[in-house]
């Protein structure tokens, strides 16, 4: 499976590219608290195979200092197989990602705390499960805690290795993409 995860509101509290970086919520005080144990849960669910990417409709850049200033998440940077953060529209994203990672949509789980982002994905890709949350964090963790679109019997060490290989995979065609752009010239 592959969780698809927005970034703004859902992981952390508030909006990168507009509330500033300090102003994030991401600390041990309500409810920062509860976007740090969101953080955990989905690092939980990497650590059993689910491949994890991130989609928001955001600049890349504002993103990436994220993640630089907030150094003390759970979560890191590394921890996406893949991030799509631009103002496309989520299920394009989507699209792009499972392309990347020759994937079925089916294998997608959406996790976005905007009840339209949710809405215009499960209606242009009905086989992503979309999870239903609101914009409170705890309706975030609760939903991603209890869904059983990740239950598995056991977990395999195959699982695990699956990601770094997924990551290898798009690092050899990026690189290919490359090398076939250059010797075309």
């Amino acid at each position: 499976k592959v969780l698809a995860v927005d970034l703004d509101n859902t992981i952390w509290g508030g909006v990168a590219g507009e509330d500033g970086l300090e102003n994030l919520q991401i600390n041990d005080n309500y409810p920062g608290s509860i976007y740090l144990q969101i953080q955990r849960l989905i690092l939980s669910l990497k650590n059993t195979g689910v491949i994890i990417v991130a989609i928001s409709k955001n600049n890349l850049s504002d993103v990436k200092l994220v993640f630089e200033y907030h150094q003390n998440m759970p979560i890191k940077l590394e921890d996406f197989t893949s991030i799509r953060a631009n103002w496309k529209e989520k299920h394009e994203n989507i699209i792009s990602i499972a392309e990347e990672l020759n994937l079925g949509l089916d294998s997608f789980v959406f996790l976005d705390d905007q009840k339209f982002e949710q809405t215009q994905v499960a209606q242009a890709l009905p086989e992503v499960r979309v999870l239903s949350v609101d914009s409170n964090p705890l309706s975030i963790y609760n939903s991603l805690k209890s869904t059983s679109c990740f239950d598995t019997y056991y977990v395999v060490e195959e699982d695990r290795v699956r990601i770094r290989d997924y990551k290898s995979q798009i690092e050899r065609n990026k690189l290919k993409s490359k090398y076939t752009t250059r010797s075309e010239e």
